[in-house]
C-alpha cells in the first residue's frame, strides 16, 4: 500500500469529507454537538467570510486523511452562529439539553454582540479587511482521521501552512488549543510553537514567530 501523503487545496465541494474528519476528531466541540449539517455550514462560512483562507487537505490513497483551515479570520465562530441563528434556534428547540451547555450559549450571545458591533462600525471593519497590521496567520482548525494517526499528517499540514504563511509575508502564526489536550500541546511545542500569556492561567493560545525583528 502506498503511504505517500499528497496535498490538495480544498474547495466547498470537499466539505463532506472535512465534516467526517471533524466529527471524528472533535466529537465534544460546540459545532459537533449541533450535528453534521451544522459542521458543514461552519466550514462553508469560513469560505465566504475569511479575509485570507488557506484550506488544505492531506490525502492518502485518494482519501482525505486530514485537513487544516488557516488564514486571517473575522468572527469565525461568532459570525457563523449569528449568520445561522435561525438554523441554530431550531437545533436548540429539538435538542433542548444544549441549553445546559454554558459555553455554547456564551458563544451565541457573543456572536450577536460581534455582529451588532460590526453593523455600527462597518468602516473600521472594511479597513481591517484590507490592512492586517499585525500580519498574523491563524490556524483555525487542524485535524487528522483516527485511522491515519501516527502517519505524520498533522506535521505535514502544519509544514505546508507555515510555508504558505512565510511565502505571503506573515510574521506570526497563532492558534488556540485545549490546555488539557497535552498531546496536541506537546506536538506544537515540538515544532517550535510557544505558549502565549500567563502560564499559570493559560487559556490555550500559542504562537510561532516567523519573522524576528
Amino acid at each position: 500500500m502506498d503511504n505517500k501523503i499528497l496535498l490538495k487545496k480544498l474547495e466547498i465541494e470537499d466539505l463532506y469529507e472535512v465534516t467526517e474528519i471533524h466529527l471524528a476528531s472533535f466529537p465534544q466541540s460546540i459545532i459537533s454537538k449541533l450535528g453534521k449539517e451544522a459542521v458543514i455550514k461552519y466550514y462553508e462560512w469560513q469560505f465566504t467570510s475569511a479575509i485570507d483562507l488557506y484550506a488544505i487537505g492531506a490525502y492518502r490513497d485518494d482519501k482525505m486523511v486530514g485537513c487544516c483551515f488557516g488564514g486571517v479570520f473575522f468572527a469565525a465562530l461568532s459570525g457563523y452562529l449569528y449568520r445561522h441563528r435561525g438554523f441554530i434556534a431550531k437545533r436548540l428547540f429539538f435538542q433542548p439539553w444544549l441549553f445546559f451547555n454554558p459555553t455554547l450559549l456564551k458563544k451565541i450571545f457573543h456572536g450577536f454582540y460581534i455582529q451588532v458591533k460590526y453593523s455600527i462600525n462597518k468602516r473600521k471593519f472594511k479597513t481591517f479587511k484590507s490592512v492586517n497590521d499585525d500580519h498574523h496567520f491563524g490556524i483555525l482548525e487542524i485535524a487528522s482521521a483516527p485511522s491515519a494517526r501516527g502517519l505524520g499528517v498533522g506535521r505535514f499540514l502544519m509544514d505546508h501552512s507555515e510555508k504558505y504563511a512565510r511565502e505571503n509575508n506573515f510574521k506570526i502564526m497563532c492558534l488556540t488549543v485545549r490546555p488539557e489536550n497535552r498531546n496536541a500541546v506537546q506536538f506544537y511545542e515540538h515544532i517550535g510553537w510557544v505558549k502565549e500569556g500567563d502560564l499559570e492561567s493559560w487559556q490555550g493560545r500559542m504562537r510561532k514567530v516567523l519573522v524576528h525583528e
